[in-house]
């Protein structure tokens, strides 16, 4: 992943470097994308991505300098809205107690087993797809619901780590009916669908088609919070967001969660 990312998506200018004793000991990197609203408005926003410290430099408030260096400049030079996605559900805590970010973007997730994976029916196609294309079918799906908007450099990153892990971004078609996935194998008989988007009654038909050119044991689908496969997905947390006005974020979560989408994780 760390060689893909500076290919993709690294900007220097966008990366926070802290250097103590001459060396580099803790980093993060704002990456640009907008925040879509049900009313149509698009709010620009930068993604924090790749926080981390040396292993050996950690315990020390290096991580927390550059986390406070980085909220101060962006909300210093007119970015509103910082959005993050956290590792674990510790730092959903630490990110909030230390920063003030707030719970924002959930998935819901489920499990499937290939035992309980049936015939594909006819006229149904899945075909991998350019960034570009599958932007813009992605846009169109969200369309109407708060969720994080991507360039296509940046959609373009998740394809390249989806081929390197033998999958791809993909554009459904049932019928008449589109919709699109990404996917990754995260161990040989193992498939993370990373993103799935169509409606409600054609998820499983999703499934069935991605299970045709990534055949597995183990499937785990995630969705956006509005979109649940089956009763026994589990909705979690998967981003969160700080406001430098926190009216705005009250006002944009008031009555429906978000959807962050891709993490790059």
């Amino acid at each position: 992943i760390i060689d893909y990312f500076f290919e993709k998506i690294y900007m220097p200018e966008n990366t926070m470097l802290v250097i103590a004793d001459g060396e580099i000991v803790s980093m993060v990197s704002m990456l640009p994308a907008s925040l879509a609203m049900p009313d149509h408005t698009i709010h620009p926003c930068s993604y924090l991505y790749a926080f981390s410290t040396h292993p050996d430099k950690r315990g020390r408030g290096y991580g927390t300098a550059a986390m406070r260096a980085i909220i101060d400049y962006l909300f210093s030079n007119n970015v509103e809205i910082i959005t993050l996605c956290p590792a674990c559900n510790a730092l959903i805590k630490f990110y909030n107690s230390a920063f003030g970010f707030m719970e924002a973007f959930y998935i819901n997730e489920t499990t499937i087993a290939k035992g309980r994976i049936s015939k594909l029916p006819k006229d149904t196609v899945i075909t991998a797809v350019s960034a570009e294309n599958y932007n813009k079918l992605r846009n169109k799906m969200l369309r109407g619901k708060p969720h994080i908007r991507f360039a296509d450099h940046a959609i373009s990153f998740q394809k390249t780590l989806s081929q390197a892990a033998n999958a791809d971004i993909y554009e459904l078609n049932i019928g008449n009916i589109k919709g699109c996935a990404g996917a990754e194998y995260i161990a040989s008989n193992e498939v993370l669908v990373k993103e799935l988007l169509l409606p409600d009654r054609y998820l499983h038909i999703g499934i069935l088609l991605l299970s045709s050119v990534l055949p597995a044991d183990k499937y785990l689908i995630r969705t956006p919070p509005y979109l649940r496969v089956e009763n026994s997905s589990r909705q979690v947390v998967f981003g969160m967001i700080l406001c430098k006005r926190p009216a705005l974020r009250d006002k944009m979560f008031q009555k429906m969660k978000g959807y962050f989408g891709f993490a790059y994780d």
